[in-house]
């Protein structure tokens, strides 16, 4: 029988881990799973593509279309974007390139910006940093970015996550006044879905491991079973970078020139504990740096600027 409506129920808030709150995190998944792909991501995109902005057709400043209904008023910001490399992108860069120069330089190459001093390859300081410099410039791709916001009446407001009930006979993606109510209504749920149900459940199952702050030294599985669900959390263990710190530690500036970043500082004829690590010599009235030397230092900041930490997938296998 094709049914009119459908019906979607919230459940109890997440209280301990057991098998009434499994039940709990299992319906929740579900029917957020069917209001975000059935109801929420739909409408959303429905209002972008309203704005008539794109990432072929680019508005020149950030762009706000309102969408006014009865009960309802949505506002789709559309911000132009330029996505450039990233941090670690940069910092790979820099590694690549001073390993190509040393491995050139043995063959007894020519290469611009470079020196030979005290029987060693030195870098052009300058050179460097305008490569960093250049490369985090450099645009991969041009487009746009928009985020939905919306307000409601005082009604919808003051309303509280409860059943919702979603005609079938309707197609809930036409911008309108009656979907915009439904809309907001499967976001307040959905929201507590999430909030409520399935991140604490989550949360209390990851705090069995016994791993978070403390790391394992390899992939450690955790398995756990309440009443007819199974759950699996594997805990595995990774490096987390701070690629930014380390093209700061490199090129920041600041209008304290002592605590500008290492190349900056060695322009500016810094010297410091951080700086001697670079070999630095002058050549002319220009700047430069021992090309090994400057590809250690850069390696070793990487290592201090990385943390190991856990990722924790979960598993969920319900036999029922």
């Amino acid at each position: 029988m094709y049914p009119s409506a459908i019906k979607i129920d919230p459940v109890g808030k997440f209280s301990e881990l057991n098998s009434k709150n499994a039940w709990n995190y299992f319906k929740a998944g579900r029917r957020r799973s069917y209001l975000t792909t059935e109801l929420l991501n739909p409408f959303d995109e429905k209002l972008k593509e309203s704005t008539g902005w794109s990432d072929e057709k680019i508005p020149k400043t950030i762009e706000k279309t309102p969408y006014k209904f009865k009960e309802v008023e949505f506002f789709v910001t559309t911000k132009p974007t330029t996505k450039r490399p990233g941090y670690a992108e940069i910092y790979d860069d820099i590694i690549v390139y001073l390993n190509f120069v040393l491995e050139e330089c043995k063959k007894g190459a020519s290469i611009k910006n470079i020196k030979t001093l005290d029987d060693t390859p030195h870098i052009l300081v300058k050179s460097l940093i305008e490569r960093v410099q250049g490369k985090g410039e450099e645009i991969i791709k041009e487009g746009v970015e928009q985020k939905i916001d919306y307000s409601e009446s005082e009604r919808l407001k003051e309303e509280k996550s409860s059943m919702l009930w979603i005609p079938t006979k309707r197609n809930t993606k036409e911008l309108n006044s009656d979907n915009s109510i439904i809309y907001v209504r499967a976001d307040k749920l959905s929201t507590y879905f999430k909030d409520e149900v399935i991140g604490p459940f989550e949360t209390a199952l990851k705090s069995l491991t016994g791993w978070g702050e403390k790391i394992p030294e390899e992939t450690q599985d955790y398995w756990e079973q309440l009443g007819p669900h199974v759950f699996k959390v594997q805990s595995t263990p990774y490096p987390s970078t701070a690629y930014a710190d380390v093209i700061n530690r490199l090129i920041k500036e600041n209008k304290k020139p002592e605590k500008s970043g290492d190349w900056i500082k060695i322009l500016n004829d810094i010297e410091d504990k951080f700086t001697r690590k670079y070999s630095v010599k002058t050549a002319g009235k220009e700047k430069y740096v021992s090309v090994a030397h400057t590809l250690k230092t850069t390696e070793n900041i990487k290592e201090e600027k990385t943390k190991m930490k856990v990722r924790q997938p979960i598993s969920y296998y319900p036999m029922i």
